[in-house]
């Protein structure tokens, strides 16, 4: 009644109407039924008069839905045509009730709008990461790879982008990690995600961290925060994931605090043969050859195993290496 008199009595436009019937108090929706009668109003025409009214997204969104029975894809084109941004676009769509599959095939197709973007205006909007990736699948036919990338780009944690991740594209542990890797997750993201979604120990997180890429010293530090695990734990699972000793040996430097007396116990006890602890104690300690006689008697090797594992690490004769265990009194 109010749009007729106002159109009769003072020829008013639709644009106007709209703006006199906010004004007075009208929703959106209330609103739009009497101007696409009286105005046989298109529904780009409806979206651009009701935001030109001061209406908000959402409740646009929501009279063009009903009003016009509007796809997510047209409402998404006619509130973007409109003058809303993508992002309003995106918030008044889930409000409205449209789903996560249903906005993201709007914004492929009517805003042109790429994967990435998409996964994150659909988190950005309140959508789950199980919402985002059957998103992303359905829509952009997306990899386990690429999704996970558009994930960690949107801003999911690792932990939370892997379920979804598992259950949609049946991932191992193995491939999980190599996966979160490439996305750009980090070694303590992933290892927290592997540990909480596939129950990995220590041990296997080591080794499928190793495979996916990872250095021996995040991996190290992966283990120590994720797993709480002591240096010679590191060790034993660093050695079974396929480490050398010169790679552990840095590693439980760097992230460990470890001394060389202790980096000796433990990479003898990962089962290290004394060669390889020598030259790594050598290499990352910068070790003398009467320290690292020292620390690998005190690892527990045998006097001629240290004999053979000195000579070869410093070079020296092996009349030399038996003077230098007399000196010390070993």
């Amino acid at each position: 009644q109010v749009a007729i008199a106002l159109k009769s009595k003072f020829n008013a436009s639709a644009k106007n109407a709209a703006r006199w019937l906010k004004g007075a108090g009208f929703s959106a929706t209330v609103t739009l039924g009497p101007l696409k009668a009286e105005f046989s109003l298109t529904g780009k025409d409806a979206a651009k008069f009701l935001k030109d009214a001061g209406y908000p997204a959402v409740q646009v969104a929501n009279a063009l839905k009903r009003t016009y029975k509007a796809s997510a894809a047209n409402t998404a084109k006619w509130l973007k045509d409109a003058g809303y941004s993508v992002n309003q676009t995106v918030g008044a769509l889930k409000q409205a009730g449209f789903t996560a599959i249903q906005i993201a095939g709007a914004l492929k197709t009517k805003l042109n709008v790429g994967a990435a973007q998409v996964a994150s205006l659909l988190k950005g909007a309140g959508f789950s990461a199980p919402q985002v990736v059957g998103a992303l699948k359905s829509k952009f036919n997306a990899s386990a790879a690429n999704a996970a990338k558009w994930l960690e780009g949107a801003g999911f944690t690792a932990t939370v982008a892997l379920g979804p991740l598992k259950a949609e594209f049946s991932l191992s542990g193995k491939d999980a990690t190599k996966i979160l890797k490439d996305a750009g997750y980090s070694a303590n993201q992933t290892a927290a995600a592997i540990k909480s979604k596939f129950n990995a120990s220590g041990k296997n997180a080591a080794k499928w961290l190793k495979q996916a890429g990872f250095s021996s010293g995040r991996v190290a530090a992966a283990l120590k925060s994720t797993f709480s695990a002591s240096g010679k734990n590191a060790a034993k699972w660093l050695k079974q994931a396929g480490y050398s000793a010169n790679q552990i040996a840095g590693a439980l430097k760097s992230k460990f605090s470890a001394s060389g007396k202790n980096t000796a116990k433990w990479l003898k006890q990962a089962g290290f043969s004394v060669n390889k602890v020598a030259k790594a104690l050598k290499s990352k300690f910068s070790a003398t050859a009467a320290n690292t006689l020292r620390w690998l008697h005190n690892a527990g090797f045998t006097l001629n195993d240290i004999k053979n594992g000195v000579k070869n690490a410093y070079n020296m004769s092996l009349g030399a290496v038996i003077n230098l265990l007399r000196s010390l009194k070993l």
